[in-house]
């Protein structure tokens, strides 16, 4: 069983967090450098972060099975600390889907003649970066801990 968790965990985070890293370091500035304007990176980005969302997902569900799986044993306190990452991404992940990306989807329509549409969507862009970032910076330390936690190659 031990293993199935193993390989459950390291395939759903590392697609899970490769993916974010592509994402944000490569394809959005990618995007905004060569499109002809910011609304049509916008548009761009935003329909790979949505397409992203289902993988995302379905990445959180694989890496909290083998993580789930794993928690048994020894070293409780670090399992716990592994836990408590896992649940704060998780719990970032849901507020994205649930509630950034599509107040945000709901304000594109409006910023072109809407002042205060663009600046509500301007801020729900900033909180949607750091929690992408959030769950960059955690997901790759939990990567790490799990790793140091395994051993040796």
């Amino acid at each position: 069983m031990n293993k199935i968790a193993a390989v459950l965990f390291w395939i759903g985070i590392t697609f899970w967090i490769g993916g974010l890293a592509a994402l944000t370091l490569i394809a959005a500035p990618t995007a905004f450098r060569n499109a002809p304007s910011r609304e049509v990176a916008g548009t761009i980005f935003g329909s790979s972060l949505r397409a992203f969302a289902y993988v995302e997902i379905a990445c959180a569900i694989l890496a909290g099975l083998g993580l789930g799986l794993s928690l048994v044993g020894d070293r409780a306190w670090f399992n716990a600390i592994r836990a408590a990452m896992f649940v704060a991404m998780i719990a970032i992940l849901l507020v994205i889907q649930a509630w950034i990306a599509p107040a945000m989807r709901g304000l594109q329509g409006q910023m072109a003649t809407d002042p205060a549409a663009r600046e509500r969507f301007t801020r729900l862009h900033r909180i949607s970066e750091l929690s992408y970032g959030a769950n960059l910076f955690l997901g790759t330390g939990l990567i790490i801990l799990s790793a140091l936690r395994r051993g040796p190659l």
